[in-house]
């Protein structure tokens, strides 16, 4: 039994507008408005962001203006990883993360 020869277009339209298998016995798909909670870790990366960047500020604020210290190496460390690599990395991988889960790629 040979599989039907399909022509580029055709193999196109398949391809992007009908499932790969048959879904589980039970289930029926739902290709318009699929199930995901993808909003749920963005709630959570804005959320842990907002409060570990008022942390990191509220720790600067103290050093620098109350205890009248200067800024040590570590505070710059700090502040150089919060402003040039958790926000972007974090936010980056929140935004992909989302869009795997709302394309249906990945289940969150």
């Amino acid at each position: 039994m040979s599989s039907p020869v399909l022509t580029p277009a055709e193999l196109n339209y398949a391809l992007a507008h009908k499932p790969g298998l048959r879904p589980p016995l039970g289930v029926t798909p739902n290709f318009v408005d699929p199930y995901s909670r993808g909003y749920l870790i963005v709630a959570t990366t804005v959320i842990t962001l907002t409060v570990t960047t008022l942390l990191v500020l509220i720790r600067t604020y103290t050093k620098r203006f109350i205890n009248k210290t200067g800024l040590g190496w570590d505070d710059c460390r700090l502040l150089g990883k919060r402003c040039c690599g958790n926000i972007p990395l974090t936010g980056g991988l929140c935004i992909d993360l989302s869009l795997l889960a709302w394309v249906g790629i990945v289940e969150v």
